[in-house]
């Protein structure tokens, strides 16, 4: 629940090495828009993005193994989710993960996978599954946004990522805040 009712969340990044979204960890940020999952992700336990109503896309890394109950429950402008997981059959997932989503979310799947998904029940609430190709790839910035200044969670300004929760400030004049 590190992160519950957090209404300023707009967006996160979560450090490669980090295995697990605890469950209800975003529960309730209304205005989280932007989450990146790094490859060490294997698991999303139950509630852990639940009535996060501004999330529009989420990729989930080829890695997860499990998807908790309700995890993605009342996401309902959700309108892209990226699964990089080849065999739905390898991942276990909980009652209502996708409960209430947007009925316009479009499934994108690893290549030569869409018939996998189409054939999985528990992801019925998807009704276009597509396959990536190289025309689903979001396009990346030419110019990324670069960190200017740091700060800690008492606003005292740093002199680079410190561990625990760093808030960040961005050349494009953007604020994230990141776990390190």
């Amino acid at each position: 629940e590190m992160f519950l009712l957090c209404s300023n969340l707009d967006s996160i990044v979560i450090p490669k090495g980090v295995k697990k979204i605890e469950m209800a960890m975003f529960d309730r940020c209304y205005n989280l828009k932007s989450v990146i999952l790094p490859e060490s992700i294997t698991e999303l336990d139950t509630y852990a993005f639940i009535e996060c109503y501004s999330l529009s896309t989420i990729t989930i890394p080829a890695n997860v193994r499990k998807i908790g109950s309700m995890v993605f429950e009342d996401c309902r402008n959700l309108t892209s989710f990226y699964c990089c997981v080849e065999d739905p059959q390898e991942i276990e997932m909980g009652e209502d993960v996708f409960n209430r989503i947007n009925e316009e979310c479009i499934l994108y799947v690893p290549q030569g996978c869409a018939q996998a998904y189409r054939g999985d029940e528990r992801w019925n609430a998807f009704s276009d599954i597509r396959e990536m190709g190289v025309t689903q790839v979001e396009p990346v910035s030419r110019q990324a946004a670069v960190p200017v200044e740091y700060y800690n969670l008492s606003g005292s300004k740093q002199t680079g990522l410190q561990q625990g929760i760093n808030i960040i400030r961005y050349n494009d004049g953007k604020v994230r805040k990141v776990i390190q």
